[in-house]
Formats: C-alpha cells, structure tokens, sequence
C-alpha cells in the first residue's frame, strides 16, 4: 500500500471520527425538549396553535433530524388535528443551526405516523382524516419541486393514498407560488390523476383531474358497506356503471368563483358538464348537456321499494351549497324499453331543502310533455307538487312502452295538478292528491264493441232475440272528455263523456292505484231508434233510457283478475220498473173517464 494510500484512508477515519464525536456531543450536550417552547411559539407566530405533549428524540441516521411524540395543533379555528410520531430530518450542515436558530431549521424531510386532520366549515358536516401515514422527501420552500407521498389515509372511512410533485415558493411569509403535479390520488376503487397551479397574479387556481375508468357499480356496493343506512336499488341492466370515468378543468377563484368543465362518461355516453359557483351572490348554475342517453339500462330493477326516499338524488347537487342553486339538462334522445324520447330540457331551481322545476320540456310519443313541480325535502319525507301538461300524446305507443294494457288508443291532452308525500312509490300513490282533465281524440278502445253490447243488452231487456249484425272487434268512440280527481290511493274518474253513434256514454268509477284494480259504471243512453245508422233497433220504451253497466278488472298484467262489463241488473230491474210505472201513468192521463170516476168530475 502508498503512502498517500495510507494517509487518504487515516483521513477518512478522523473526519469519521470527527463527525461521530460531533454527533455524540449533540446527543450528550443539546436536549432537544429544551427547545419545544420555542417551536410552539414559532408555529404561533405563523397562525398555528402547537401543542408538543410528548418527548423529542434525536435521530441521526440516514440523516439527523427530531422525533416529535403526541402533538396536536390547531389552525385558525377550522383545521384540527393530532399526530402520534413526527420525524423532522435536515441537513448536517444545518445541524450547528438547531443552536442557533432552532425556529428556522432547514428541514429535508417529513414523516408522519398515525395523524388526524379534522377540517370544519360552518353549515357543513366535518371533514375527517384519520390514520395518516405520510412522507415529505426533499422539502424546500424556494420553487423547487418535492415529493409528497400519503401512503395512507382514511378520508371519511374511505381508503386514501396520495403521490405527487409539490412546488412551494414563499418570500418573506409570502406566497410567489404554488403548484402540484404528477398527482395521483387513490380513494378506494378509484384513480384519480393530474395537477394543478396558483397564479399570484390572477390570485385563481387552474387546473385538470382526471380519473381512470373504473366501476361506479363496485364502488357503490363498497359504500354501502361502510354506511349501511344508505340504499340504493339494482339497476334493470347489471352492465350499467360499470365502466364510468371524469375528466375536470378548473378554475378556482380564491374571493369565491369557481368554474368547472367537466367530460363524465357513463357506459359509453359522453355528458359534457359546466358549473359555475360564485360565493359572494350565493349562486351556483350547472349545465347538463348529452347527445344520447339509455334510461331503461339505470331504471330500479322491480319495484325498487326501499327504506331510503327514491327523491333523494335529486337533492345531491344541493347538500353542500348555501345559496342559491340553478340546474339545466338537455338531451338529445333518451332511449326508454326502446321508444326514443326526444329534445329532452329540464331548468331546476334549488336553495338547500326546496327543488323547483319551472321547466320540462320533451317530445314524447309522437306528442309533447310540459311540467313544472316543487320538490321539498325540509320534512321527514319529501313532499312533491306536481303540474304536468300533455299534448297530443299517442295514448297506445305510451301504454304499451310503459307495460301497461293498451287497450285504448288515440292522442291524449292533459293538465293535472296533484301533490303527494312519501319514502318511496307505495307512500306517495296512497297520499297523492289533486286533480285534472283530459281530452282524448279519435279514441278506439279495442277488447270489445260497445254497440253490439247495447243491442244485445237492448234486446235482453226486450225479451227478443239480438240482431245478427257483424260488429267489428273494436270501437271507434266521439271525443273522450275527462274531469278526474286523487284520493287516498284511488284515482276517481268523477265525469267522462263520449259517445259511439246515437249511443250516448257517461262514466263514473274509481281506480285503485296499488292493487292496479278498477270499478267502473258505465251510463249509456240511445237518443234515436237505431244504435247507428246501420246498428241494430232500439225499442221506443228503452229510447233516451239509461242503460247501466258494471266494469271490473285489473290493470296489471302480473296478477290477472277476470275482467266483466255486464249490465247492472239492480239498475236494469228499476228502469223496468220505472218503465212500466211510466205506462200506467199515462195510460191513466190518457182516459177521462178513470179520472172522473176518482175525483168526481163532470
């Protein structure tokens, strides 16, 4: 070995040895509890109330730095927080500083063991971050970019993991800028990445965020699972929201404006998304727009009756904000069990627990829908009120889409003005109430032939055989003209008007909403000798005569009940009765001589 060898090698050992002692000297010498009342009141200068209630330990490996057990701080009365263990590492140049200047020691790095972050806004619930682990590797507060790593975290009992490249530039306590990029942000079953900056200048933060695809579908099941009290019904398609992303730009202005730019796809439907906020005014307006939406895929699967109010999603967009609240959705096309709704447009106005829909608008069934409602979510159920309006609608395409019976078709009008209450549909169809009218035109009602009913029943009541006249299956009905009204489950059909040639008809009944039942009496009377000008004859005592009839049935196709309009005999027997009083009676005015036999006359 050389002699320089030799003495490069016994140079290393006493700077070793140098640095050893030096470290043994602040460990021996330098108590670093001694300067916790100096760091407490460092934070406090800086708005920060710290609390060190446990030991501070030196570390010195890797680098040297300062274990803080048990310390709990508070910020501007809104964040609040506790930390179990904090490593503080810097430089070893930097250590002479501890001495000096303990307040203003160069940190390197940061770790955090088992924190807590409580974040209060007033009107709003905490916010809650527990559990947190977390590092700061190459801290500097000059521009430079550091790397921030949450390795865990629970944010509301949802898993929370967090990378990112953070840029802080402060002169003098005073913000040059701030930036984070590279982030990528893991909550539970989804990814979220991107970045963002503050321009001083603009005093705004700008932005994008962005989630990979990932499945809406599991990540409901999983909160469920930590909120049990929260319901949410099987969709009819068990592919939907399975395959769900969002793509955000923001621009976030600190005096209170915020916009946002939203492109959110759901199962291969885009919905371009624009939101502005302004917390000043206390007003927030969204827009909805698509090209294109399948409804039937995201309708409940069944009856969907749950505990949790089948309203409440309406009320989402509005939980968090204080003010004044202004949604507009348009769609294109709205694909429903295959029938397209078209120019779909709705306006809703909210402010905390009250929804108004001054608008809906839609090309429907070959016709138009209009309606207005207010939704209020103030009580222990929510209470609907409810305007809608329908012109020329096609009543048989809708009742066949909606699996309803479609026995009655033509182009329905209506107005209608109801209110009901309640957690879910059974709740509101018992407590609906209102009123309205309809007009239907050019009806055809198909599962039988009025006419040939009332020439049988005419010739029944005759006692003479029915006229073999060849009916056709349906029938074409006058205009249907309907006034109607909601009780306690039952939907009455207070008047109805129309007529089938000279056969007048008057119908009165009610229609159990729940049970899908009805019982329906059905008034006819034939003004003129025949039925129609090709029906059947009409016997002159049963002309302008009421003709009654009883109508029974079930509306739903899943619980069939025996369907009957037959003749009310109690009804028939009294007109009879009536008829027969009738004769007698002017076969008595009719003779003079019975007359003056009773009361004596000349």
């Amino acid at each position: 070995m050389s002699t320089i060898t030799k003495w490069i090698l016994r140079a290393v050992g006493f700077l070793a040895s140098c640095i050893l002692i030096v470290i043994l000297g602040f460990a021996l010498l330098v108590d670093p509890n001694n300067y916790a009342s100096d760091l407490e009141l460092a934070a406090q200068q800086n708005g920060l109330a710290l609390k060190i209630e446990g030991d501070i330990n030196w570390s010195f490996f890797p680098r040297p730095g300062l274990s803080f057990q048990n310390i709990n701080f508070d910020y501007a009365q809104f964040d609040q927080g506790f930390v179990e263990t904090l490593v503080v590492s810097f430089n070893w140049i930097a250590l002479p500083n501890l001495l000096l200047e303990p307040q203003n020691l160069p940190l390197t790095s940061l770790n955090i063991q088992n924190g807590r972050v409580r974040h209060m806004d007033p009107g709003l619930p905490p916010i809650v971050l527990d559990n947190l682990n977390a590092s700061i590797r190459n801290f500097s507060l000059d521009g430079k970019f550091f790397d921030l790593d949450i390795k865990s975290a629970n944010l509301a009992g949802l898993p929370l993991g967090v990378k990112a490249n953070i840029s802080v530039d402060i002169v003098q306590q005073e913000m040059n800028s701030f930036a984070a990029k590279n982030i990528i942000l893991r909550a539970d079953r989804v990814t979220i990445e991107g970045g963002f900056e503050v321009d001083p200048t603009k005093t705004e933060i700008m932005g994008n965020l962005k989630t990979q695809k990932f499945s809406l579908k599991d990540q409901i099941q999983s909160i469920q699972q930590r909120f049990p009290f929260l319901t949410f019904p099987s969709l009819k398609n068990d592919k939907a929201l399975t395959e769900v992303s969002l793509s955000t730009d923001f621009s976030i202005n600190p005096l209170g404006y915020s916009r946002y730019t939203h492109e959110l796809l759901i199962d291969g439907q885009v919905f371009d998304i624009q939101v502005e906020a302004d917390q000043t005014t206390g007003k927030m307006s969204t827009s909805i727009d698509s090209d294109r939406f399948r409804l039937n895929d995201y309708l409940p699967n069944g009856s969907a009756q749950t505990n949790a109010s089948i309203l409440a999603p309406l009320a989402l967009p509005f939980i968090f904000w204080k003010g004044q609240s202004e949604i507009n959705i348009s769609v294109n096309e709205i694909v429903m069990q295959g029938y397209r709704v078209s120019n779909f447009y709705t306006q809703v106005f909210g402010a905390r627990d009250v929804l108004q829909i001054t608008t809906l608008n839609a090309d429907i069934f070959d016709g138009q829908l209009n309606a207005s409602a207010i939704v209020d979510f103030s009580g222990e159920s929510p209470q609907i009120s409810l305007k809608p309006t329908i012109d020329n609608l096609d009543l048989g395409k809708a009742l066949a889409i909606l699996g309803e019976t479609n026995d009655l078709k033509g182009q329905l009008t209506l107005e209608a003005d109801v209110t009901a209450s309640g957690q879910n549909m059974d709740d509101f169809q018992q407590s609906i109430s209102g009123n309205g009218k309809l007009v239907i035109s050019d009806p055809i009602y198909e599962p039988l032939n009025i006419e040939e009913m009332v020439c049988n029943a005419a010739a029944l009541f005759d006692g003479t055989a029915s006229q073999a006249n060849a009916y056709p299956p349906e029938t074409e009905l006058d205009t249907i003209i309907s006034s109607f009204s909601f009780n306690s489950g039952n939907l009455n059909i207070d008047r109805t008007d129309t007529a089938v040639g000279n056969i007048k008809m008057n119908v009165q009944g009610k229609i159990n909403m729940l049970q899908q039942s009805y019982g329906i009496n059905v008034n006819m009377l034939v003004n003129s000798s025949k039925t129609s000008p090709n029906g059947c004859k009409v016997n002159r005592r049963f002309q302008n005569q009421i003709l009654p009839f009883e109508c029974i049935g079930n509306l739903n196709s899943n619980k069939p009940m025996p369907s009957s309009c037959v003749p009310d005999k109690n009804k028939i027997k009294q007109i009879m009765r009536n008829s027969v009083i009738q004769g007698i009676g002017n076969k008595i005015l009719g003779d003079g001589n019975i007359l003056k036999n009773i009361f004596g006359g000349q």
